[in-house]
């Protein structure tokens, strides 16, 4: 009735799309604080991960590097529409969700999208009688908000029908998390993900058999006020705070800034151009709304850097022979990783300068 697999065969593609895009995604956000780790079930425990949708695609990704969970979420089915975007999402255990809106679409209902939201929703129910987790984004799309959207009432009544079905014994969960980044669009910014305590379908039993519409209005209300607050804790969790250096981790930093230079100078100059023009290439021909503008930039760089280091070792190659336009091209991530190392280490350095700097004219005053 579908075209979309619900359950593709892995193969090494899968597996090196996987290692590209976490790779990425840990790249742009390389520090996750979370609070309420005691509060995850366990890893073969059925549940229900409902997060706030801030960030586009990238938010689908938080309990697989954050939480260390391979979740898969749900989202609309015309994201499957490309081959490259299709493999992605198979490669995290995306979920179809059919709209109205994109009748006739690629990928998108034909006149039957009740017909295949069923389809997709029995399998969601199946997953959880199966002891399999996934994530929900109740608010229903992806927002720049101060605030959570009203949540629409999918991940309580899947949850609710599951167990029923299972006869109230599977003891399926609904996780809140909320996701807080400190400034989503900026490379090397920081998340903050906060874990409500998981909310028991079970206690819904009485109600449910009694009024189940009933019964999914009370628990998707129960999951709001929850996810409401975990975002709000979210939102005040601080990120680590300044701590000063030994001497020696000091000489250490300026020796290792000392050496690398020439390499992580070579590194910088490689990214200079895609650095530049990443910005406004997103702007311009991906989307202008901050709740998209990080995963523009994480495509758009995934394809230009390479373009570029090749294009650059194939200009080295002309100039200085085959050998070393071939080291450059293999060279390359390492040296640019190492060019954005010693920009970090580097303003750790001038921080604990300053700091002391301004702790020693505080003594002499």
């Amino acid at each position: 009735m579908i075209e979309i697999d619900l359950h593709p065969k892995w193969t090494w593609k899968h597996s090196l799309t996987r290692y590209i895009v976490l790779g990425v995604v840990e790249l742009f956000y390389p520090n996750f604080e979370v609070t309420g780790q005691e509060n995850l079930p366990e890893k073969e425990e059925p549940a229900i991960y409902v997060l706030n949708h801030h960030n586009f695609l990238l938010d689908g990704l938080m309990l697989p590097i954050g939480l260390d969970r391979d979740t898969g979420c749900m989202g609309k089915s015309t994201f499957f529409s490309y081959p490259i975007s299709r493999l992605a999402l198979e490669t995290f255990g995306a979920i179809p969700v059919y709209r109205k809106k994109d009748d006739g679409q690629s990928y998108g209902p034909n006149g039957d999208v009740a017909e295949r939201n069923q389809f997709v929703l029995a399998h969601c129910r199946r997953l959880l009688l199966d002891g399999k987790s996934f994530v929900i984004f109740p608010e229903g799309t992806t927002h720049s908000e101060n605030r959570l959207l009203p949540l629409q009432a999918g991940a309580a009544r899947i949850a609710l029908q599951a167990e029923a079905e299972s006869d109230w014994q599977r003891d399926i969960k609904v996780v809140p998390v909320g996701v807080c980044y400190e400034e989503k669009t900026k490379f090397r910014s920081n998340v903050h993900l906060v874990i409500s305590q998981p909310l028991s379908v079970q206690t819904y039993q009485e109600s449910y058999d009694t009024d189940p519409q009933q019964a999914s209005k009370d628990f998707i209300a129960q999951i709001s006020k929850a996810l409401t607050e975990a975002w709000k804790q979210a939102n005040q969790v601080e990120t680590t705070q300044f701590t000063p250096i030994t001497p020696w981790q000091g000489i250490r930093m300026l020796l290792f800034l000392l050496i690398s230079m020439p390499l992580a100078g070579i590194g910088w100059l490689m990214n200079y151009v895609p650095y530049k023009v990443t910005e406004p290439l997103v702007t311009r021909y991906f989307d202008k709304r901050s709740t998209r503008q990080a995963t523009g930039k994480m495509l758009v760089n995934m394809a230009l850097l390479p373009i570029i280091w090749i294009t650059l070792a194939i200009l080295c190659s002309f100039i200085f022979g085959p050998i070393w336009g071939g080291l450059l091209l293999v060279g390359g991530p390492s040296m640019s990783y190492l060019a954005l190392r010693w920009g970090e280490v580097f303003h750790v350095l001038i921080s604990q300068f300053t700091f002391r700097a301004k702790a020693l004219m505080g003594q002499r005053m």
